[in-house]
C-alpha cells in the first residue's frame, strides 16, 4: 500500500514539474480563452452546429422572431476539460431586417465518440 501511494505522489510530481518545464497549463474545469480560427475546420464545425441548435431552441422559445438569421462575427470562444471539451462561444447574429443580437452557447464534444451536444445557450444584448 505504502508502495503505490508513493508511486502515486511521484508521478503527481513529475508530471508538474515536466508541465513547468514545457510551459503547459492543465485547465481542468476552468475556461480558457481560445483564437477563433475559421480554418480550424473541427471547431468551425462544432460552431455551426451549436449555433443552429441554439437558435432553433431560441426560436422555439420565442426570443428569436421568425426571419432568417446569420452570422455575423466570432466574438469569443473558451474551452473548458471536462467529460470531453465544453466550448463556449459568443457569436453576433443578425437577420435579414438587420437586428443584430449576441447568442452565446456552450457546447460539449466527446472526441472519442464524435459525439456533440449542446448545453445551454443565451441570448444577450
Amino acid at each position: 500500500m505504502k508502495f503505490f501511494i508513493v508511486l502515486v505522489l511521484s508521478l503527481a510530481v513529475c508530471s508538474f514539474v515536466t508541465a513547468q518545464e514545457t510551459g503547459e497549463t492543465f485547465s481542468v474545469g476552468a475556461y480558457q480563452p481560445i483564437q477563433w480560427d475559421p480554418a480550424d475546420q473541427e471547431l468551425a464545425d462544432l460552431m455551426n452546429w451549436g449555433l443552429e441548435n441554439a437558435m432553433l431552441y431560441a426560436s422555439a422559445a420565442g426570443q428569436l422572431h421568425d426571419s432568417e438569421w446569420h452570422p455575423v462575427e466570432v466574438k469569443s470562444v473558451e474551452s473548458e476539460v471536462v467529460d470531453g471539451i465544453n466550448y463556449d462561444f459568443v457569436v453576433d447574429i443578425q437577420n435579414t431586417d438587420g437586428q443584430s443580437v449576441e447568442l452565446e452557447f456552450v457546447v460539449n464534444y466527446i472526441k472519442a465518440e464524435n459525439h456533440a451536444s449542446l448545453i445551454s445557450w443565451q441570448l444577450r444584448n
